[in-house]
């Protein structure tokens, strides 16, 4: 819906936005300067392997592949009443929740995943600690995300965005409005980043640490190898081999002479952005900001910060529809 006069609003709360973005960049690059931007914690790899390795795989297969395929219930879109919608959103939310959630329960319960493998805080100061990354992150984010997709639209023209938003911008109402907002901040968020991040970019570590032989499995005459070949990470299933690398930090050349950590992220984020094809120009501001959740994972190994990202840069993308479409009220 076209807003017939401008949101003041709006417009102050993007620009400080735009100026807290840049400010960001600006203070990360002066962190690099002197070190990391984020220190890299270590943890072990991921346990699940065998046919484990392939579902997560499978699974954003699948999601990648009905992007593509498109939604077929778009066809009479235009016959549907806000109260269809509502249901439309509230059952595809259920049903991305219980598909994802069984998948986890069942690696966990096959893996014997641990608080640690599955990138949970241990305690409130570091899930505090946590939410703050998150906050930083998506600061950095918005800059190069959306300046990208305003060029696209600046050169290509605008295009149909997510149907999410065009449901909820062609049809007012409370109801459908706080569902498309659960959607979006809360079970998108928490899927996606299971999914992409925890499971598919956690396994694409695993399976790089050991084409470098940086993390191995450790073998049975464990018990008579010196501290000195060996140190355990949590875990009594692998090993960081001394004579390789140090322990606190990864090698710095990863697969195929890339930085270390990237071919994961690269993939990862690659997948994310074509799982949002259909979407206008999402899928390529989108992969930028796959690559600064991949980053955040790849050097926290804990989820929350990269579900606090993704929640905040939805949340403020159904903010910012909302203001417009109360500009574009009568």
């Amino acid at each position: 819906m076209a807003p017939e006069h401008s949101d003041s609003l709006l417009g102050a709360i993007v620009l400080v936005l735009a100026i807290a973005s840049v400010g960001t960049w600006f203070a990360l690059a002066d962190r690099l300067k002197h070190g990391q931007i984020l220190k890299y914690e270590p943890r072990r790899p991921v346990p699940w392997r065998g046919v484990w390795t392939l579902l997560p795989i499978l699974l954003v297969g699948l999601t990648v592949f009905a992007a593509f395929r498109g939604d077929a219930s778009a066809e009479d879109a235009d016959s549907a009443t806000a109260t269809d919608f509502v249901e439309r959103i509230a059952l595809g939310s259920l049903q991305q929740a219980a598909i994802v959630v069984a998948f986890l329960a069942m690696v966990i319960a096959v893996s014997g995943a641990t608080r640690a493998v599955l990138g949970l805080p241990k305690d409130l100061h570091q899930f505090v600690r946590d939410v703050r990354i998150g906050i930083v992150a998506w600061l950095a984010a918005l800059a190069p995300v959306y300046g990208t997709q305003i060029l696209f639209i600046s050169l290509f023209g605008p295009v149909e965005g997510h149907p999410l938003i065009k449901i909820v911008g062609e049809h007012p109402n409370p109801v459908l409005y706080a569902l498309a907002f659960t959607a979006a901040v809360v079970v998108a968020p928490i899927c996606e980043e299971l999914l992409f991040r925890l499971l598919l970019q956690g396994w694409l570590e695993k399976w790089e640490d050991r084409r470098l032989g940086w993390r191995e499995e450790k073998p049975n005459d464990e018990a008579r190898m010196t501290s000195d070949e060996c140190v355990a990470l949590n875990d009594s299933s692998f090993v960081i081999r001394h004579s390789s690398f140090p322990e606190e930090q990864p090698p710095q050349i990863g697969w195929a002479n890339l930085p270390y950590g990237w071919l994961p992220i690269g993939l990862s984020s690659l997948l994310f952005a074509l799982a949002h094809v259909g979407y206008g120009p999402d899928p390529i501001p989108l992969f930028l900001l796959a690559l600064i959740l991949g980053y955040v994972y790849q050097r926290t190994h804990r989820i929350v910060p990269c579900m606090v990202t993704h929640a905040l840069f939805n949340g403020l993308s159904l903010v910012a529809l909302w203001r417009v479409m109360s500009a574009g009220a009568p």
